[in-house]
């Protein structure tokens, strides 16, 4: 083979590249964001309906130990956020929303809620797409060593996706607020990966759970 074929070669496959990163781009534009300031949704409604128990869920935490939401579920109100997962690149929005999350889980706390961030990922080898996503996160925050308060947890195999029947090149952006019973009271599913509530539409949701207790 001569040394012009090889680097015709090469130059067409470099080419079939480009063009594939470009179809890539056009087709997910949200994970090339450069926005400086990303906005979710403050006035969201119910929009799914989860037909599944979140109490037989169970995750990988960072710890390597299982997870199980029976046991959190049923003992406070519960916000379970389900990001995007890692598609090649880290998605802004959930690094945004995530950080936002810790920023104002205090807020959270004090109305007897807790948190749990969910990351999907297809096979426990592409665990380390999740150290690359907290540390986006954490950047945002400005303390690259800032303890996560609530739990932020692996779905291993998209377990949790499928049976939310959230799975869209990994997993669509969803939203679900539990009552102290268990009972999910807010289901939001987004339509993009910057379709998210904010986090004063959750923190309205939650106040909302307090209003309807007897």
């Amino acid at each position: 083979m001569s040394k012009k074929v090889v680097i015709y070669g090469i130059v067409g496959a470099l080419g079939l590249g480009a063009v594939l990163a470009l179809q890539y781009a056009t087709a997910h534009p949200e994970l090339f964001s450069t926005e400086p300031q990303i906005t979710f949704q403050d006035d969201v409604q119910t929009n799914a309906s989860p037909s599944v128990s979140f109490a037989d869920f169970a995750f990988l935490q960072l710890s390597n130990e299982e997870l199980a939401l029976r046991e959190l579920v049923g003992q406070k109100n519960l916000v379970v956020v389900i990001l995007k997962g890692n598609t090649g690149a880290v998605c802004p929005y959930c690094s945004t929303q995530t950080s936002r999350l810790i920023a104002n889980y205090d807020e959270f706390s004090q109305r007897n809620t807790e948190v749990v961030v969910i990351y999907p990922i297809e096979k426990i080898e592409d665990r380390p797409a999740m150290d690359e996503f907290l540390a986006a996160t954490r950047k945002l925050l400005d303390e690259e060593e800032r303890p996560v308060p609530f739990p932020l947890v692996l779905d291993v195999g998209l377990d949790a996706v499928d049976k939310l029947g959230l799975r869209a090149f990994l997993s669509k952006p969803a939203t679900y607020i539990l009552d102290r019973q268990g009972r999910v009271r807010f289901a939001y599913v987004g339509s993009s990966l910057a379709d998210r509530p904010s986090i004063k539409a959750m923190l309205e949701q939650v106040d909302a759970l307090a209003d309807d207790s007897p």
